[in-house]
């Protein structure tokens, strides 16, 4: 009985990745999932490759 009356905790939601995020990935062509899937090191590279080819524009 008294579980009934036991503070619950919401169930967290997953976190969304940042907008910058998801605008570096759908610029190299991976969906939220793949980026996600990739490691730390590629998804840094491919950041760089991102402001690379704003620089040059």
């Amino acid at each position: 009985m008294i579980g009934w009356f036991r503070r619950r905790r919401p169930a967290q939601v997953p976190a969304r990745p940042d907008f910058s995020e998801r605008y570096i990935a759908a610029l190299n062509g991976f969906t939220p999932e793949e980026w996600e899937a990739l490691p730390e090191l590629a998804r840094k590279d491919a950041r760089e490759h991102v402001a690379w080819k704003m620089v040059g524009a």
